[in-house]
C-alpha cells in the first residue's frame, strides 16, 4: 500500500525579509558636510580635502617627509544592522614617488586602528589599485579612473559607536599625489524591517498535498531575500530557508 505524506493546510509560513539601511550615505553634492572633519600630521591642521568636480579632491604635496592628511566620517552604530559595509569611489594619481591611500577607525575617538591600505606597487600598500601618473595636482579623473571600494565591515558589528577616517598617505621626501573621493556608503541589512506571519494560502501555494516524495512551493508574489521556515503546530521548525522567493 502506497504511503502519503500529508501537509497540514495551516503550517504558519514566517517569511522576514531584509531591506538596506543606509547609515551613511554621501556624494558631496553640497560641499564637504560640517559633521565630517579633516586634519593633517603635516605642522598642524589645515583645509585639506575640497570639493572639486562633484567630489572630494586632495592635492597638497610635496613634502619633506611622511604626511597623512584625514577625513574623518561621523560615528555610526553598526549594532542597528547585520552585514555592514563601507563603500566609496576613489581615483589616485601619482605626481612624483609614491603615495597610498588608507583607512582606518576608532571606538573611542582618540586610538586609530588601520584597516586596509591601498596603492601601487611601490607604496607598500596591501591592496593594489590603478594608479595613473599625473603632471602636477591639476590632474582631473574620467570616470574609469574611479575604482570601487568595499569593506567588510561584519568584525564590527558589536559597535554602537564606531567612527572610520579616509588617508592620504605621502609615504616618501617629496611624495606627491591627488585624490578624489566620492560616493562614500555605510550600509547594511535589516532583517527585521518587515515579519510576516500568515496562513499558507495567502502567501503561497503548496502542492502537491497529500505528497509522497516531493513538495513545490509557489509564492504568490516577489519577496526579496527572504528567509522562509515552516514550524508545525508545536513550533518545531520543519523547514528553514534563504531564499529569493
Amino acid at each position: 500500500m502506497k504511503k502519503h505524506i500529508v501537509i497540514p493546510m495551516l503550517l504558519i509560513i514566517n517569511l522576514s525579509y531584509s531591506q538596506q539601511v543606509e547609515l551613511i550615505n554621501e556624494n558631496f553634492n553640497s560641499g564637504l558636510p560640517v559633521s565630517w572633519t579633516h586634519n593633517s600630521t603635516n605642522w598642524g591642521s589645515s583645509p585639506i580635502w575640497a570639493v572639486n568636480s562633484g567630489a572630494i579632491k586632495e592635492a597638497s604635496g610635496p613634502y619633506f617627509g611622511p604626511v597623512s592628511n584625514w577625513l574623518q566620517l561621523p560615528t555610526v552604530d553598526l549594532t542597528t544592522v547585520t552585514a555592514p559595509f563601507l563603500e566609496f569611489d576613489l581615483a589616485m594619481a601619482v605626481v612624483d614617488t609614491s603615495i597610498q591611500f588608507s583607512v582606518s577607525y576608532t571606538t573611542n575617538n582618540s586610538t586609530w586602528n588601520s584597516l586596509s591600505t591601498y596603492g601601487n606597487l611601490t607604496s607598500g600598500a596591501s591592496n593594489i589599485v590603478t594608479v595613473d601618473s599625473a603632471s602636477n595636482n591639476n590632474w582631473t579623473p574620467t570616470i574609469s579612473d574611479y575604482q570601487r571600494i568595499s569593506i567588510d565591515l561584519s568584525q564590527f558589528t558589536n559597535e554602537s559607536s564606531i567612527r572610520f577616517r579616509f588617508g592620504s598617505e605621502y609615504m616618501y621626501v617629496y611624495s606627491y599625489g591627488v585624490w578624489y573621493l566620492d560616493s562614500v556608503i555605510v550600509f547594511g541589512n535589516n532583517i527585521n524591517v518587515g515579519v510576516l506571519n500568515h496562513s499558507e494560502s495567502s502567501l503561497l501555494q503548496l502542492f502537491p498535498n497529500p505528497a509522497n516524495s516531493l513538495v513545490r512551493i509557489v509564492p504568490a508574489k516577489h519577496v526579496k531575500n527572504a528567509t522562509l521556515k515552516i514550524t508545525d503546530f508545536t513550533g518545531s521548525i520543519v523547514l528553514e530557508k534563504l531564499t529569493s522567493l
